[in-house]
């Protein structure tokens, strides 16, 4: 019986109920002496910012976790496999890039349960910021699960420097090629959506090999040269 089956007072009574266990019972064969208490407020707040950049020393301050620390947490929480990480792209492309690393709760049912985020509240036009965050969470998971058995080698990354420029996700293969993705909360394209793919295309040259906005669509669009709109099932249902 899948989880996302059940009534969504069972949902949550389940989703409570495996990280009751994780985080007083499981956690102890990986690191002892944490608090299990802390780990579910740091790991609420992870996915509070769900697919957000990471800034231990403000999860320290909202916490009253001394700084020392909060990494200890955070880590245990990654060994647990409770959280993904989305290290930053630094290909010298400019000196301006921002380093800090992505993390998020790595199954999307669980991060919605802790940020208490119901389907129909994600349906809603006024929770369009938090299905964004959590679809684009999704995709780095989903990528990052695939590195296992793609016939490519790849690493995955995300984008950003002090001008603006962003990308959500950046795979870079061994031999250097990349391809850029943007991820939408949105089932129609514009032309915004493809800003931060072809600026730092234009500065990748011939080690673009393409790039894709993923949303809600059912259809794929080609959006620019080299660049498609695509359905988020593209993950799973691309040969």
């Amino acid at each position: 019986m899948l989880v996302r089956n059940l009534p969504d007072r069972l949902r949550a009574a389940w989703f409570d109920s495996y990280l009751d266990r994780l985080l007083t019972r499981d956690v102890y064969d990986v690191s002892r002496g944490l608090s299990s208490d802390r780990l579910s407020a740091v790991l609420r707040l992870v996915a509070a910012n769900q697919g957000g950049e990471l800034v231990p020393t403000r999860l320290a301050d909202a916490l009253s976790i001394p700084k020392s620390t909060i990494n200890t947490y955070l880590a245990a929480l990654a060994t647990l496999y409770l959280t993904n990480d989305l290290p930053p792209w630094g290909a010298n492309l400019t000196k301006r890039e921002i380093g800090r690393h992505k993390v998020a709760v790595a199954d999307c049912g669980l991060a919605a349960r802790l940020a208490r985020l119901r389907a129909t509240a994600l349906e809603s036009l006024t929770a369009a910021t938090a299905l964004g965050a959590q679809l684009e969470a999704f995709v780095a998971g989903e990528l990052t699960k695939q590195r296992g058995w793609s016939a490519e080698e790849y690493d995955l990354y995300h984008f950003r420097d002090r001008n603006g420029l962003e990308v959500d996700l950046v795979i870079e293969y061994g031999d250097g090629r990349v391809f850029l993705i943007e991820v939408k909360a949105s089932s129609t394209y514009r032309s915004d959506h493809v800003r931060g793919i072809r600026q730092l295309a234009d500065r990748l040259g011939d080690r673009f090999i393409g790039g894709a906005v993923l949303g809600l669509s059912t259809e794929p669009l080609q959006l620019a040269q080299g660049i498609w709109g695509l359905p988020l099932s593209t993950l799973w249902e691309h040969s």
